[in-house]
């Protein structure tokens, strides 16, 4: 089950923090996702942390796996939860990344699967 276009753009709008960046490195441990990206642009930090382009962030979240793993061996989430699981953007990709700061250094997606786009700010209920 999917949440609606809208729900995501307005997880996308509460977003503390927009960047444009590159990725650099993905590395899996089952569905969890550990992504390093070099930001090129800050669009919007309402967070404590200063960022600025050429800073490496490292972004965690629930993927749909590593290329090797078989996609037919994953199951989809339990009935009236919506997937969550991102597609994960590849070496060398350029996404706009909607995040909020978790403990520690990192960040974590605010939008769930629409983390990495596409932008849905604009869309209302």
């Amino acid at each position: 089950m999917a949440l609606p276009d809208w729900a995501y753009g307005q997880r996308q709008r509460l977003s503390p923090v927009l960047i444009k960046g590159e990725v650099m490195n993905v590395d899996y441990l089952g569905p969890q996702c550990t992504l390093t990206m070099k930001i090129l642009e800050v669009l919007r930090n309402q967070s404590q942390r200063t960022l600025e382009p050429g800073e490496t962030i490292v972004i965690t979240f629930v993927g749909h796996g590593s290329p090797e793993e078989d996609s037919s061996a994953s199951s989809p989430p339990p009935i009236g939860l919506p997937d969550m699981a991102v597609s994960v953007p590849d070496q060398g990709d350029q996404k706009y990344a909607w995040l909020r700061s978790t403990d520690g250094d990192g960040y974590e997606l605010m939008a769930g699967r629409y983390g990495f786009g596409p932008n849905l700010e604009n869309v209302h209920r």
